[in-house]
């Protein structure tokens, strides 16, 4: 039943970007703060093994060592590097690819 409610979750996203052409993030509800701070701190662990605060002006350490955020940037770091000339050329043309990459690695935190 739970992964039932979980992908009607999903269809609902996709319907939202595939009729409105909105840009799917992976996340979605009413504190959509804490939410990206989970995908900040899955990009942060993909660039180094420990975790930074991204949301800060100022310069923070990387401390922060939490297992399934370990796992997810690693997962988002190899899915990212193959496509950093696609998406090269595709800012050179003044485009952005989507980000659908961010979405599944999310599932395990």
């Amino acid at each position: 039943m739970f992964a039932l409610v979980s992908l009607w979750v999903l269809a609902l996203d996709l319907w939202q970007v595939v009729v409105h052409g909105r840009t799917w993030t992976g996340t979605d509800g009413v504190y959509i703060v804490d939410q990206m701070q989970y995908l900040s701190w899955i990009r942060s662990a993909s660039q180094h093994f420990l975790i930074g605060n991204l949301f800060v002006l100022r310069s923070t350490p990387s401390d922060y060592f939490q297992p399934l955020i370990q796992i997810s940037g690693g997962i988002y770091g190899a899915r990212r590097a193959p496509v950093g000339f696609a998406a090269a050329v595709e800012a050179g043309r003044g485009r952005r690819l989507p980000s659908w990459r961010s979405a599944p690695t999310c599932a395990a935190a």
